[in-house]
């Protein structure tokens, strides 16, 4: 079976987790809460999404054209991670409201690196010398 046959099935079982947790929580806090809580995160959502278009889409829309669209990369761009919680922020859910959460966090807190490591991992740094033919008579 390929992949485009589990992403429906996916899909509907993240929307049930979501409904699930909504449900469960409002059964604890009410359900006026809950209904500010969706409005709020989806008013959040918005403004991260407004601010950050401007922001990653150029850098997507250059590697694409390059022909490279390199995933892990993208993922390590501060602004493609607001893009991401901004959209996050906008479904309805206590999941993904808190996976959107983690990502403007990140965004927020500037990631360490290790020390001496090179901004671009999948570089491997090297000296040479070129010699033509003249050189070596």
């Amino acid at each position: 079976m390929s992949a485009v046959i589990y992403v429906p099935i996916l899909i509907f079982f993240f929307a049930c987790i979501e409904l699930f947790g909504l449900i469960e929580i409002g059964k604890l806090i009410g359900g006026g809460p809950i209904f500010g809580e969706i409005l709020l995160t989806g008013v959040i959502g918005a403004i991260l999404l407004r601010i950050s278009v401007g922001k990653a889409l150029p850098g997507m829309v250059i590697s694409l054209f390059a022909g490279r669209f390199p995933i892990r990369s993208l993922l390590r761009q501060r602004e493609l991670r607001l893009l991401l919680a901004g959209v996050l922020l906008l479904i309805p859910g206590v999941v993904s409201d808190l996976a959107g959460f983690v990502l403007i966090g990140r965004y927020l807190v500037p990631s360490r690196r290790r020390h001496g490591a090179s901004a671009e991992e999948n570089v491997i740094d090297v000296e040479y010398e070129v010699h033509d033919e003249q050189s070596r008579k």
